[in-house]
């Protein structure tokens, strides 16, 4: 469950919560969390996602860990239709693993309910980041986000009881790569302007051009 960070120290596992905001650079967690072991119970995983691979994936380019480089327009969905948590995960899932491979999606699915179950991943504002209690190796090859939005809005488990509109999918293989995607995210998230772009997207690409500007600000 856990890899090594700097100097051999451990780096925080990835079931640590979620709820969170970027306080004077440091991303700080609301809420505590267990560590715990993986749920998997194989190893021999397939490579993952050629479908919705981005451009510098296909041109074997290293890209540098951004939010805007873990997303492309295939993962983006803006018009979510489930009416509860476990349907909108069910949602997301395809947008990761290929609808084909129904163990691996399962697999994910499974892995994001018990995350939800333990403690929800709202974060602030109607925004929420499902993600698994455990770095997903093997299941993915980098570090992956993908996007849904539901206009009426979900109940989710925010702390406040208020529906979530905004689901993040995070996935990644390790647990450094992880915790850094998502505090990138998360000062996206704790910006105003950016959560309405979200709610004014009219589509992948327009939220895809959002990312990026809000990022490079």
């Amino acid at each position: 469950g856990q890899a090594d960070g700097p100097a051999g120290r451990p780096d925080k596992p990835v079931g640590a919560p979620t709820n969170s905001k970027l306080v004077r650079n440091k991303f700080r967690f609301l809420r505590n969390s267990q560590n715990h072991s993986s749920i998997y119970g194989t190893k021999d995983w397939s490579t993952m996602e050629k479908h919705l691979m981005t451009p510098n994936e296909v041109a074997g380019s290293p890209e540098p860990l951004t939010v805007a480089n873990a997303i492309c327009a295939n993962r983006i969905k803006l018009n979510l239709h489930a009416n509860d948590r476990d349907g909108i995960l069910r949602e997301l899932v395809p947008l990761v693993i290929d609808p084909k491979d129904e163990r691996h999606m399962e697999v994910l699915f499974k892995a994001l309910k018990e995350r939800e179950d333990m403690c929800p991943t709202c974060i602030n504002e109607g925004v929420a980041v499902p993600h698994s209690r455990n770095a997903l190796v093997g299941l993915v090859r980098r570090p992956v986000l993908a996007y849904g939005r539901h206009r009426r809005g979900v109940a989710f488990g925010a702390l406040d009881y208020k529906p979530i509109h905004h689901f993040f999918l995070l996935c990644a293989p390790n647990v450094r790569e992880h915790l850094q995607l998502l505090a990138r995210l998360a000062q996206l998230i704790n910006k105003p302007e950016f959560r309405d772009g979200l709610m004014a997207a009219e589509s992948p690409d327009q939220l895809m051009a959002l990312i990026k500007r809000m990022e490079q600000s």
